[in-house]
């Protein structure tokens, strides 16, 4: 008998089957059919709620060599101070401290950390920047930070000015040239005392040096001595960013 015939004969004798009959019939003719299409649907209800729930990320703090006090904190725990302070409406708004990139002498993951931050600092990711001098004076030499004197108002100018961070723009170009060569523990540069712009030619402010026992510190350990922040020169939230140095030096 051919083929088209016995096929028409199933279906006829199916149509008179019952309804158990039916469904093993269907499923075995089209269950990677059904499968297939319930993954389908799946991962579009999943990237639908995924965009209907994320959050507009309002400000993003690169926290490097931080550790958490208490790591089993919720989510937004480290960040609640800071949202009351500024009035963000964290049901809709999201802040990030992001304390993921260990870099410097004797931090095990110093190169992948140094990669990825590269990769936000191009992708404008971060909008402030917070480590040791030790770390900060090298990006402070590539020009990834704004000058303090055109992003903040008189009265922070006068505020803050004991406790500027400075590089000497006049030594930049320069310096800059060597750093490919140069590891974390600034092997090959001299660089000026960013703490004594009298010493330099062309002083400019790019940080300010944050209090030892700053607000950070009640939820983050920072390693180093001398912490400063600074504000990226591609950074999205420059309110909120002159919000974040008021919070941590008030």
């Amino acid at each position: 008998m051919p083929v088209m015939d016995e096929f028409k004969e199933e279906r006829a004798a199916l149509k008179q089957a019952g309804l158990k009959v039916k469904l093993i019939y269907f499923w075995d003719y089209y269950k990677w059919y059904v499968i297939a299409a319930l993954i389908i649907i799946g991962v579009i209800i999943s990237q639908v709620k995924f965009y209907m729930e994320k959050k507009d990320v309002v400000f993003h703090a690169g926290l490097l060599n931080a550790s958490e006090v208490v790591v089993s904190m919720e989510d937004g725990a480290h960040t609640n101070e800071f949202a009351v302070y500024t009035g963000i409406d964290t049901e809709n708004e999201e802040i990030l401290f992001d304390n993921s990139m260990s870099i410097g002498p004797g931090m095990a993951d110093s190169y992948n950390s140094a990669q990825k931050l590269v990769v936000y600092l191009s992708a404008a990711e971060i909008d402030v920047m917070v480590a040791d001098v030790s770390i900060v004076i090298q990006y402070a030499y590539q020009n990834d930070f704004m000058d303090m004197r055109n992003i903040l108002s008189p009265e922070q100018l006068e505020q803050y000015q004991d406790r500027f961070y400075y590089i000497d723009k006049a030594k930049v170009e320069a310096i800059s040239n060597q750093l490919s060569a140069v590891d974390y523990s600034g092997n090959g540069v001299v660089y000026p005392d960013p703490f004594d712009p009298e010493s330099m030619e062309d002083p400019v402010p790019v940080g300010v040096r944050i209090p030892a026992q700053c607000r950070l510190t009640k939820e983050y350990y920072l390693n180093g001595p001398d912490q400063v922040c600074s504000v990226l020169v591609n950074t999205k939230h420059l309110d909120m960013s002159l919000k974040f140095i008021d919070f941590m030096c008030n």
